[in-house]
This record gives structure tokens, C-alpha cells and sequence, in this order.
């Protein structure tokens, strides 16, 4: 589904196991992912005591509501590490606390590790519809 000009495709690893949880209405879930995309290009990365060696990487959530079926069938095969694929688009919404929460509403979750034989033919065919 296009969302006009808000077209976002990421590829990256998750950095924790997805959370499931029902939304308030109990009639869909909700999966909410974080992934780490590493970045294009090459910076001399810092480690966590500022002299380099760490890795050049952005992090993103990305939430997916669907139906109860359709949720615990895409998140069984996702697991921290687990290379995906994600097409979306891009939502800000305001903090209770006053910041603003920026994050990916996908509308395709592809894992693409080699156990999960999923090709990039796949990964295609899935941006094309």
C-alpha cells in the first residue's frame, strides 16, 4: 500500500525478540520491532569509550497492526539477529512527556536470514504489490 510520497524500505537486524500485544479495542495486535540498519557510509566509528572500533549503525522501531492470525504467523520466525526486510511508511506522533516518537508503520515484514529461505525475488515481488 502507498502512502503518497511517505514510502519507507528498510533492511536490517532485530536487536531484541518482537513484542505481541493486543490493542486496546482486543480485536487486532500489535507487533513492535526495533531493528539496527547499518549506515552507507563510512565514518570512523566510536565505541562506548569514545576511541574507534564500534559500528556505524541507525536504529528504528516498527510497528505492524493486523489481525490475530496474521501477527503470530509473521512473528514466529522473528528472532533477535534475524535479517528482515521492511516496507512502510514513516509516522510522528506527540510524548505524553512532550517528545515526539518517530517510527516505521510497515505494511510487509520479510525475514530474509538463509534458514528462512526467503530470495530476493521474494523481497521484490513483495515491494512490487
Amino acid at each position: 500500500m502507498l502512502h503518497g510520497n511517505n514510502l519507507g524500505v528498510l533492511i536490517g537486524h532485530l536487536t531484541a525478540d518482537p513484542d505481541v500485544l493486543p490493542t486496546r479495542r482486543g480485536d487486532r495486535l500489535k507487533l513492535s520491532i526495533r531493528i539496527a540498519v547499518d549506515r552507507s557510509f563510512h565514518q570512523p566509528p566510536k565505541s562506548k569509550n569514545g576511541k574507534s572500533g564500534g559500528k556505524n549503525a541507525d536504529f528504528f522501531t516498527v510497528v505492524k497492526w493486523d489481525d490475530y492470525d496474521t501477527i503470530i504467523n509473521l512473528a514466529a520466525p522473528l528472532r533477535k539477529g534475524t535479517l528482515v526486510h521492511i516496507t512502510g511508511w514513516w509516522q510522528s506522533r506527540d510524548l505524553p512527556d512532550g517528545r515526539v516518537a518517530t517510527e516505521m508503520v510497515a505494511d510487509t515484514i520479510v525475514p530474509m536470514n538463509m534458514d528462512s529461505q526467503v530470495s530476493m525475488e521474494t523481497v521484490e515481488e513483495e515491494v512490487e504489490q
